[in-house]
C-alpha cells in the first residue's frame, strides 16, 4: 500500500506541474529563456520559475544539496533573467534583486569569499541584466555601472589588469572603457 501512495503522489506531482507529450513530462510550462553552464543547463518559464538540470557538485543548481539532476527541477520563482556560468548559477528577480548559487572557487558569486553555497543567495539589487562567464560574474545596473567579479587571468573582468581575481562584485570604472 506504501508504493502505491507513493506513485500516486509522484504521478499527482508530475501531473499537476507539467504539460505532456505522450506519456512523459517533457516541458513543465512555457519556455522563455534557456541557458547552459559547464555541466548544467536552466530554462525559465513565462510564469517566472526556474527549473535546472544536470551536475550539482558545486550546488549550481540551487537546490540545497549536492546531487545531481537528471530531469529538470524546479529550483526558484518570480525570476525575469536567468545565466549560468561554468558551474554557477545567476538569476534575476522582477524586482531587481540578483541571487546566485554553485561554484565559487574564484569568487564568482561575488558574495565575498570563496566558498561554493548550494542555496540562493542575495549579492545585488536595482540589477537590469546578468551574465555568467566560466569563472566570473558580471551585472549590469539600473544606473547603468557594470559590476564584476571572479576569475581575471584573461583580463575578463576588464579592469585594466590581467592575473588574480575578485570576490566581491566591483564597479568597473568608466576609464577602462578605451574607444580605439
Amino acid at each position: 500500500m506504501r508504493y502505491i501512495k507513493t506513485i500516486f503522489i509522484f504521478l499527482f506531482f508530475t501531473v499537476s506541474s507539467c504539460k505532456f507529450g505522450g506519456d512523459v513530462c517533457l516541458i513543465p510550462m512555457e519556455i522563455v529563456r534557456v541557458s547552459g553552464g559547464g555541466s548544467h543547463t536552466l530554462i525559465l518559464g513565462r510564469d517566472g520559475t526556474v527549473w535546472a538540470t544536470g551536475l550539482n557538485s558545486s550546488g549550481q543548481l540551487g537546490t540545497g544539496d549536492n546531487i545531481n539532476r537528471y530531469v529538470f527541477t524546479k529550483v526558484a520563482s518570480g525570476v525575469k533573467i536567468i545565466a549560468a556560468g561554468g558551474n554557477h548559477l545567476l538569476i534575476l528577480k522582477e524586482d531587481g534583486t540578483m541571487l546566485v548559487t554553485g561554484g565559487n572557487y574564484n569568487g564568482q558569486l561575488g558574495i565575498g569569499d570563496n566558498t561554493n553555497r548550494n542555496v540562493f543567495t542575495k549579492v545585488a539589487s536595482n540589477v537590469k541584466m546578468i551574465a555568467g562567464g566560466e569563472d566570473h560574474s558580471i551585472i549590469l545596473k539600473k544606473d547603468g555601472t557594470v559590476w564584476v567579479t571572479g576569475s581575471n587571468s584573461y583580463g575578463q573582468l576588464g579592469n585594466g589588469s590581467t592575473g588574480g581575481s575578485i570576490n566581491v562584485f566591483t564597479k568597473i570604472d568608466n576609464k577602462t572603457f578605451s574607444c580605439e
